[in-house]
């Protein structure tokens, strides 16, 4: 089974040899809680796993998709066409052969090329993911402040690991908000780029569906059929995710309140104050600077979307 760290360090590898991420240093991230505490990181194997099996399903109707556009050349292969809408000067079109071996060779670029670009619109839903984990093991932390005593009976003591505790805590939280405001810094408005065109292509898509008959045209329903649940998909996810950050973030002063705070001194208990007062300002993610990411915007996308569709299909139905 790959372990969380492995996906991590292969993401930040790969952030900082394409130019997309461009901090010092970026091992502090994982290291988030782990080093006070013991953890099997739960959380975060819990999401990233989620985005794996995301990942995979749209791959899949992403190679769908590209498959497809191939089928019809193939099939009538004595039309001598290509996949394509394009031109080769030094091409036999005469020659079946050759025909095909060009056929091939465009549709293995098209795939590769497929799975390359769902592989980068995935890429900054990975790190969404860690920060959703990290947030939600600093909840576990804060809940379980006052829970494990090494010392019984001994108050000064166990109000002074308390008490640093939750100054732990309170640099954990300060590096997590570091963590999101990066994500939004290098992401946003790839983000917000990509959930207006995929949104653009979602309608083109459903308006091409609408005039194709599943028996009849079926290659062509296959194709723009994955390639509209991929475009649905690539809208879910960040504003999900988004959506998920902002929640746990919510949370973290409610788990804080069901900690054993009763009994801490006066002085644990004016930080905890602080600190509760800091997590009101909710933890999110905004689009280009612009739209918080979360359902209500794939709600808006959405409905944008149809009322494309709608409009299209009527100008359509009138001419």
């Amino acid at each position: 089974m790959i372990e969380p760290k492995e996906v991590f360090q292969t993401l930040i590898k790969f952030a900082k040899y394409t130019g997309i991420w461009q901090m010092p240093q970026t091992s502090w991230i994982y290291r988030l809680n782990g080093p006070d505490i013991k953890t099997e990181r739960k959380h975060i194997k819990r999401f990233t796993k989620e985005v794996r099996l995301l990942h995979g399903i749209l791959l899949v109707c992403a190679i769908c998709s590209a498959i497809s556009v191939s089928l019809i050349p193939f099939f009538n292969i004595s039309k001598h066409e290509l996949s394509v809408r394009m031109h080769f000067p030094m091409l036999d079109y005469k020659n079946n052969d050759t025909i095909f071996i060009t056929i091939a060779v465009l549709q293995l670029t098209i795939v590769l090329g497929a799975i390359a670009n769902i592989t980068l619109d995935v890429f900054p839903i990975y790190f969404m993911c860690y920060a959703i984990g990290l947030i939600e093991e600093l909840g576990d932390r804060l809940e379980n402040i006052g829970s494990n005593h090494a010392v019984i009976g001994h108050q000064e003591e166990n109000d002074g690991n308390d008490l640093n505790e939750l100054l732990k805590c309170v640099e954990v939280h300060r590096k997590i908000k570091r963590l999101v405001s990066e994500i939004e810094e290098h992401f946003s408005f790839v983000i917000m780029l990509q959930g207006l065109m995929s949104s653009l292509i979602f309608c083109a898509t459903a308006f091409m569906l609408s005039l194709l008959s599943p028996v009849k045209d079926f290659p062509l329903f296959i194709r723009f059929g994955t390639y509209a649940i991929t475009m649905v998909i690539q809208i879910f996810l960040p504003c999900y995710y988004g959506n998920e950050i902002a929640t746990s973030s919510m949370k973290l002063s409610t788990r804080f309140f069901h900690c054993k705070w009763k009994k801490r001194d006066k002085k644990f208990n004016q930080a905890m104050i602080f600190f509760m007062e800091n997590t009101k300002r909710t933890i999110n993610i905004r689009a280009f600077e612009l739209v918080d990411l979360n359902i209500e915007t794939f709600n808006g996308i959405s409905k944008f979307a149809y009322s494309l569709f709608a409009l299209v299909s009527r100008v359509n139905n009138r001419e």
